[in-house]
């Protein structure tokens, strides 16, 4: 679809805005540093619209292309650089490429290529620059390796693998600065986290979570423990848990009004989480709930 909303946490109401121009599913949304939203790609790579990428300006509310991607993306990943730019890379039907956005110019730089095809994966900003990207899929085939890319140098370095394979899972800077992952379509990685302490450049297994899942989404809370919510498991799920990094364990933290997998959630500045939409299993949903720490 292309349709768009958005939402006033002031007053709690959503307000349609103009549609997107091109219908999308399974994109990406990245916020800019220039306040703009940029948004690419769509749900298969053979639909045309996977070229495209638009930018959505707040202060108009309208939509406009930008330059095209220089391959189709679907179920990539879209990181914000330290320096404004972005970085997409994997999905589509060439998933070991990756390309930069430069906001400045509105246009896209062919990056040298992973070192492993993928899909699903993660991609996550660390303090230093770097961009770490774990797992995902190459086929039906899930991935326990990892990478990290080096965008001074356009290099991209192999680290060790994690235990466990991994996709559609999600990967969260802790406030120590290692990175938690959680999830996995199948198997054992759906029951246990790892933990990848960027200075040693090893993985830990964690304390297993109290429900299996996969397609969650997470939040880091304003006491730095991470709430995980929703995703699926044997079906979609409502239940959600919080880890505490100092402890090292999980607590229950009640169910959603909602059951949903396949959404997207926001954090608000105060702490809360808005979780919008999503799949029950059933049907695609269009209600929305918020957290409350």
């Amino acid at each position: 679809m292309d349709s768009v909303e958005l939402y006033d946490p002031s007053t709690g109401n959503w307000t349609l805005i103009d549609n997107m121009l091109a219908k999308r599913a399974v994109h990406t949304a990245t916020l800019l540093a220039n306040g703009q939203v940029l948004v690419v790609g769509a749900d298969s790579a053979e639909n045309e619209n996977s070229y495209s990428a638009e930018l959505y300006n707040p202060s108009n509310r309208k939509w406009a292309m930008t330059e095209n991607v220089n391959y189709p993306r679907s179920g990539h990943a879209a990181t914000l650089l330290s320096d404004g730019r972005v970085l997409v890379v994997g999905g589509g039907l060439y998933p070991t490429t990756g390309e930069i956005y430069d906001p400045t110019t509105q246009s896209w730089t062919v990056i040298a290529n992973m070192t492993s095809a993928r899909y699903q994966h993660t991609a996550t900003l660390l303090n230093d620059g770097r961009v770490l990207v774990i797992g995902g899929l190459i086929g039906a085939i899930r991935l326990n390796s990892a990478e990290i890319y080096n965008p001074s140098l356009n290099t991209w370095t192999t680290i060790q693998n994690m235990t466990y394979q991994r996709s559609s899972h999600t990967a969260t800077m802790l406030p120590d600065e290692k990175i938690l992952v959680i999830g996995a379509s199948t198997g054992q990685g759906a029951f246990t986290p790892e933990l990848y302490d960027v200075s040693s450049g090893n993985w830990t297994t964690l304390a297993n979570t109290i429900q299996r899942r996969y397609m969650q989404t997470v939040a880091t809370l304003p006491d730095g423990r991470i709430l995980v919510f929703g995703g699926a498991a044997v079906g979609s799920m409502h239940i959600a848990e919080i880890y505490d990094p100092a402890a090292r364990n999980w607590t229950f933290a009640g169910d959603m009004y909602e059951i949903r997998r396949n959404y997207q959630s926001v954090q608000f500045s105060d702490g809360r989480v808005l979780a919008i939409s999503g799949y029950n299993g059933a049907d695609t949903v269009n209600s929305t709930e918020i957290y409350h720490p």
